[in-house]
């Protein structure tokens, strides 16, 4: 076997530079497009937040099978998943959800899943899910006089140990010493001014 060498400039090597530069440029304009619609599908929520941008992904499809919506992004998971997952785990914030729980709500598979959600929002659903927890409680602590085991079991918390202990870690403080802050008073329930 010979190899057949063209010349660089010969009209058909230009054409298929032309040919793979728009392809490549519509890529990235689906990269691009598809990281904005997956943010705007989720940016309504109280617990989302702004991803790390991830690279385009260069072997992406322009279609795919998905019926809710018909363009895959190569950046995530396609936006009307994305919304009903994310309306899901709003919806459902005191059960216990796990990965395949979710998966199935996307009719995706785990694996899958887990992938193209922490591509679409920055965070692993586990995250995302209490990041949820984690604004549903700042919301309780501030409008609702609710005991705080009361507060941790709504949001799906096995004690008000295990409440106590993700707030603290999460926002740096305990939950009664953030519900004095919110409504202006002492942890002792004396007014702090």
């Amino acid at each position: 076997m010979s190899a057949v060498y063209r010349n660089p400039s010969s009209p058909h090597i230009i054409q298929l530079r032309g040919e793979l530069a728009k392809r490549q440029a519509g890529v990235e304009q689906r990269a691009t497009t598809g990281a904005t619609d997956n943010r705007a599908a989720s940016t309504s929520s109280p617990c989302y937040q702004a991803p790390v941008q991830p690279a385009p992904d260069m072997h992406a499809h322009a279609a795919g099978s998905d019926a809710d919506d018909p363009v895959v992004r190569p950046s995530g998971m396609p936006a009307a998943r994305l919304r009903r997952v994310t309306d899901y785990i709003e919806a459902h914030l005191g059960e216990p959800l796990s990965v395949r729980h979710l998966a199935e709500q996307a009719r995706m598979s785990p694996s899958h899943f887990t992938t193209l959600f922490r591509r679409s929002t920055g965070v692993s659903p586990y995250a995302y899910l209490l990041q949820c927890r984690m604004a549903k409680a700042r919301v309780l602590l501030a409008e609702q006089a609710l005991p705080l085991a009361e507060i941790g079991a709504r949001l799906g918390f096995s004690s008000q140990a295990h409440f106590t202990t993700a707030f603290r870690k999460r926002f740096g403080v305990t939950p009664s010493v953030f519900r004095a802050r919110a409504r202006g008073s002492g942890p002792d329930g004396k007014s702090v001014m």
